[in-house]
C-alpha cells in the first residue's frame, strides 16, 4: 500500500505472473515471451522516441539516500555486480530495456529497438537510435555490442592462467553468462547501428540479452588498440590480443571513494552523466547533454551516502528526497510519523539468505555439517521477531526460485524437502557435530555492518547454533562484497538477492561457475556445483512451455534442498519513502530498483 501524509491512499502493486519466476542478484537474465510489458502496471511510459526532445530539464537537484557507496562502472562484472552500482548506473548506462514494477522488462525505445525475426533459428534484431552516442561524442554501435558478448558470454578463456585444477580462467569477469554464452559468435561492422544475434538452441529468456553496456571505444583506446584491431581481435578469437583489453575491463572502472574517473573513461549512454563524488558522502549524476532524446525532467540527481538508520531523519530534515531502506517496525513507525512524506510498502523481488562458503577445503564442502547449521537456524524466531512487526502475515521463505507472493509458491514447495527443515532440531544438529568431532567450530558469519536487522539476525543465530554446539562470530564487514566474499573468506555469507519476474537469473547463482575466484564465481560466490542442477537450468532455459517450465523450477528447487548451498530466510518488504514535493517516483521493487526512472524525478515548483 502506499500510505501519504495529508490524507490517505491505496495503491495495489501487481505481482509477477506465477509463472514468469524469480530472478537473482545483478544478473540480467530472464524468462519471458514479448519484448517488455504494458505500461497499465504503475509504470511511468517513456517518452514517444519520435518526439521532439524539447527544452532542457528544469535546473533542480533531488536527492536519493543510498546506503552503499558507489564501487565499480562495470556492474556487470562478478566484482560489480552490486545493487549501490546498479542505482547509480541506471539511467547514466543506457539500455534497451529495464525492469518495470511489475518485475518484467520494458523497453526504452529512446535507446533502440529489438525483436524476433526468425524463430528457427531463434534471431533477435537490434536497432540502436541513428543519434545514439555516448557522451564524449563517439557513437554507440556494432563495436559496443560485440564488445559486450565478448565479456559477458564467458567465451573466451584465459591463455596462462588456470584454478586449482589447471581449468583455464575467464578472460573475462562477468556476474553471469547465462544467455549470451548461447549466441553463435556474432559479426557486424564498425558503425553498424543494426546487427541480429542467433542462438544456437532455443531460448525462452531472449527478451533480456542485450549485450550494449560499456564503451567499447575506451577499452580498445586504453589497451592500446583501434576500434578496428578490437573488432578483429574477437573476430579472430586472437586472445593474446584481447589480454590488455580484457584487464582494463575486469580492473579499469573500480574506483576508490571519491576517486571519480575522468569522463573520457566513463562516458555515458543515458540521460545522465556523474560528475562529483565526494568520498563517504555522494556522488553526482548530471544531464548529458549530449543525449539525442528527451531530456530528463530534472537536471541534476544526487546520491548521498547514508546508514540506514540516519535516512529517516535526513528526510525530515529535507537532506534528502528519497529513501529506500530494508524495512524494520521502528523504521516503518517513524516514517508513518513524518509529515509531508510519501510512504509505499509492498512485496519485494528480494530474499534474504544464509549461503555456506564450499569452496574446496573449507569444512562446508562436507554436506553434513551443513545440514547440522541448517537444523539449527532460528528461521521462525527471526521472522516473528524481525518481520512481523513489519508485515504480520510474512512466513518462512522455503524457496529460492519462487517468491512467497507469487501464486505457484505453495505448489513449488510441496514435496520440495524444505518440511525437514521447519522446525529447529538443536539436539539433531549437535549429533551431527559430535559426530564428526566438530564440537565448538567457529563460523563466521560476514554481512553488511551497518544494516542493525542483520546485527539482531545474527545475534539470534548464535543463541541458537551455539546451543548446538557451533560457535558463531558476527563478522559483520564495512565491505564484504568488495573484500570477504568474492575473496571467500567467509564461513557463512548472510545477505539478500534482489532480482526480478523472471526465472533465469538464479542460473547464475545455481550452475557450477566457470572458475571458484573472484572473477569466475559470477553470482555463486559459495561455488556450488551439481550436474544434476546444470542439466536442469539448461533445460530451464531453453523451456518455453509454462507447465514444463513449473517441473524444471520444481526440480531444482528440491535438489537445492538436498544439497543445502544456501537457506531461504524470508522475504523482504519493500519500503520506499520520499518527500511531497517530489513528483515522478515510481516504487520499483526489482533489481532496478525506484531509481531506474530517476529521468523522470522532478520537484514540484
Amino acid at each position: 500500500m502506499t500510505i501519504k501524509r495529508r490524507g490517505v491512499a491505496f495503491m495495489a502493486v501487481t505481482a509477477a505472473s506465477a509463472l514468469v519466476l524469480a530472478a537473482c542478484g545483478g544478473d540480467d537474465d530472464g524468462t519471458t515471451d514479448d519484448n517488455g510489458a504494458p505500461d497499465d502496471n504503475g509504470a511511468a511510459e517513456d517518452p514517444d522516441p519520435d518526439a521532439d526532445p524539447g527544452d532542457e530539464p528544469s535546473d533542480v537537484v533531488v536527492t536519493y539516500a543510498s546506503e552503499q557507496e558507489f564501487t565499480n562502472y562495470a556492474n556487470n562484472t562478478s566484482e560489480g555486480n552490486l545493487l549501490a552500482n546498479q542505482h547509480v548506473v541506471n539511467q547514466v548506462k543506457g539500455s534497451f530495456w529495464r525492469y518495470g514494477p511489475d518485475g518484467l522488462a520494458h523497453p526504452d525505445e529512446e535507446f533502440g529497438t529489438y525483436d524476433v525475426v526468425s524463430e528457427d533459428p531463434l534471431m533477435v534484431e537490434f536497432n540502436l537510435h541513428p543519434e545514439s552516442v555516448w557522451s564524449d561524442g563517439e557513437p554507440i554501435e556494432c563495436l559496443d555490442w560485440i564488445f559486450g558478448w565478448a565479456a559477458r558470454s564467458g567465451y573466451f578463456q584465459h591463455p596462462t592462467d588456470t584454478n586449482d585444477e589447471g581449468d583455464p580462467l575467464p578472460l573475462f569477469s562477468t556476474s553471469g553468462v547465462t544467455g549470451y554464452e548461447d549466441w553463435v559468435k556474432p559479426d557486424c561492422e564498425l558503425g553498424d547501428k543494426t546487427f541480429t544475434a542467433e542462438y544456437e538452441t532455443p531460448n525462452a529468456n531472449w527478451v533480456l540479452y542485450a549485450a550494449v553496456d560499456m564503451p567499447a571505444h575506451v577499452v580498445a583506446r586504453e589497451a592500446g588498440m583501434s576500434n578496428e584491431e578490437l573488432l578483429q581481435a574477437i573476430r579472430d578469437e586472437d586472445v593474446d590480443a584481447l589480454l590488455p583489453a580484457a584487464e582494463f575491463y575486469n580492473t579499469g572502472w573500480v574506483m576508490a571513494p571519491g576517486e571519480l574517473l575522468p569522463e573520457e573513461l566513463i562516458p555515458s549512454s543515458g540521460r545522465y552523466k556523474l560528475t562529483d563524488w565526494q568520498a563517504g558522502q555522494s556522488i553526482t549524476a548530471e544531464w548529458n547533454e549530449n543525449y539525442w532524446g528527451t531530456p530528463p525532467a530534472a537536471k541534476t540527481i544526487v546520491f548521498r551516502f547514508l546508514d540506514q538508520d540516519q535516512q529517516t531523519q535526513a528526510l525530515d530534515n529535507l537532506d534528502v528526497d528519497i529513501i529506500d531502506p530494508q524495512p524494520s517496525p521502528d523504521l516503518v513507525n517513524q516514517l508513518q510519523g513524518l509529515q509531508g512524506v510519501n510512504v509505499h510498502i509492498a512485496d519485494s523481488f528480494t530474499y534474504e539468505h544464509v549461503d555456506f562458503n564450499m569452496r574446496p577445503g573449507h569444512y562446508f564442502e562436507d554436506r553434513d555439517l551443513r545440514e547440522a547449521f541448517a537444523k539449527c537456524l532460528p528461521r521462525e524466531l527471526i521472522v516473528e521477531n524481525l518481520i512481523h512487526p513489519v508485515n504480520p502475515d510474512a512466513q518462512v521463505l522455503n524457496a529460492r526460485l519462487t517468491y512467497a507472493f507469487q501464486p505457484d509458491y505453495d505448489y513449488q514447495i510441496e514435496g520440495s524437502g524444505a518440511d525437514a527443515y521447519a522446525e529447529q532440531d538443536i539436539d539433531g544438529a549437535r549429533a551431527i557435530l559430535e559426530d564428526k568431532d566438530m564440537v565448538g567450530t567457529e563460523v563466521r558469519i560476514v554481512y553488511t555492518e551497518a544494516n542493525v536487522r542483520r546485527q539482531d539476525q545474527v545475534a539470534l543465530i548464535r543463541d541458537a547454533c551455539n546451543e548446538a554446539g557451533w560457535d558463531v562470530v558476527d563478522a559483520g564487514s564495512s565491505d564484504p562484497f568488495g573484500v570477504e566474499i568474492p575473496d571467500g573468506n567467509f564461513d557463512i555469507a548472510m545477505f539478500a538477492w534482489i532480482g526480478s519476474g523472471y526465472v533465469a537469473g538464479t542460473a547464475s547463482t545455481f550452475m557450477t561457475p566457470q572458475a571458484c575466484t573472484a572473477e569466475g564465481t559470477g553470482n555463486n560466490n559459495v561455488c556450488y556445483s551439481n550436474e544434476t542442477v546444470d542439466s536442469l537450468y539448461r533445460e530451464l532455459l531453453q523451456e518455453v512451455d509454462i507447465d514444463a517450465q513449473r517441473e524444471l523450477v520444481k526440480q531444482i528447487e528440491a535438489q537445492l534442498w538436498e544439497d543445502l548451498p544456501t537457506i531461504p530466510l524470508f522475504n523482504h518488504e519493500y519500503l520506499l519513502a520520499w518527500a511531497d514535493d517530489v513528483e515522478g517516483v515510481t516504487p520499483n521493487p526489482t533489481q532496478h530498483g525506484v531509481t531506474a526512472t530517476k529521468h523522470e524525478w522532478e520537484r514540484a515548483l
